[in-house]
């Protein structure tokens, strides 16, 4: 089998020199959490189907809500909205620690990744951020009364579930667009954190980190954040997409292998390998 070319829109160091700007600008205080992405064009030796990237996907990673619309393919872990019978469900992610060869961390290093302050610092802003929008749409909100650790294929992450009670008339739409984009995909405070994004990001996001999902006559729906994905571009190139939270304490060699990281489900699925 030929093998995939892969070109990122950066080498190392200069993504590296993005995430120390996008770190110095937190540190002077113009934000408290940037969320920067990075492009990966890949080309295939082979005509690209979504049909068979998505059973790929949906094999190697079926805890992941799998998706396609238009341009855009993936497998996200996190779920934005998800309501039924009154009431409303979000998954919150942030924080990541990547694992080689698909294992899981040492538990030692999983205590470690959970009381992490530097994380769980990141998480608070995507929590924070999720329970300051459901105000006005929803009662009762409940939070996980700690990060959690979600376990996939090659990375974890800290993760907290946010529920509640509905107010009457609420669709899963008006939850999605209210909550949208959350300091997981954007920043905070999210207007400065969109303005060092677009200085930093020379290319619209297009479909990346946006709501995917259906909702049905009554109003109810899922809405995952199009995270693990990729822009098809044609038949033999997609553009893959994924990013990291950075706050003041940030390492920019740790975010870049972050991001590497976030990549794999995309690539393993357009190789056909094992799992994937």
């Amino acid at each position: 089998m030929e093998p995939l070319e892969v070109e990122p829109a950066h080498t190392p160091d200069e993504y590296q020199a993005l995430v120390k700007e996008a770190v110095s600008q937190i540190r002077s205080g113009l934000a408290e959490k940037v969320v920067l992405s990075e492009r990966t064009t890949v080309r295939t030796p082979d005509p690209l189907t979504s049909a068979v990237m998505l059973t790929r996907l949906a094999r190697a990673y079926p805890s992941t809500w799998v998706y396609h619309l238009e341009d855009v393919v993936g497998a996200s872990p996190e779920m934005l909205a998800q309501t039924e019978g009154g009431r409303v469900f979000s998954r919150v992610l942030a924080g990541s620690r990547p694992v080689a060869d698909d294992g899981e961390l040492e538990e030692v290093d999983r205590r470690a990744f959970r009381s992490d302050s530097k994380e769980l610092a990141e998480h608070a802003f995507a929590v924070d951020s999720v329970l300051e929008r459901l105000e006005g749409l929803a009662e009762e909100i409940e939070v996980s009364p700690e990060p959690f650790v979600l376990r996939l294929p090659g990375l974890e992450h800290l993760a907290s579930d946010v529920s509640a009670r509905l107010r009457h008339g609420t669709t899963s739409l008006d939850v999605a667009s209210r909550l949208h984009p959350s300091a997981a995909v954007s920043g905070t405070p999210r207007r400065q954190a969109d303005e060092i994004i677009a200085r930093l990001e020379p290319h619209d996001r297009g479909g990346y980190a946006s709501p995917v999902g259906w909702m049905d006559t009554a109003g109810d729906g899922q809405w995952a954040i199009a995270l693990r994905m990729a822009h098809l571009v044609d038949e033999r190139t997609v553009v893959l997409q994924a990013g990291g939270g950075l706050v003041a304490a940030s390492d920019p060699v740790s975010e870049h292998a972050e991001t590497l990281a976030k990549c794999r489900p995309m690539l393993r699925a357009l190789r056909g390998e094992h799992g994937a």
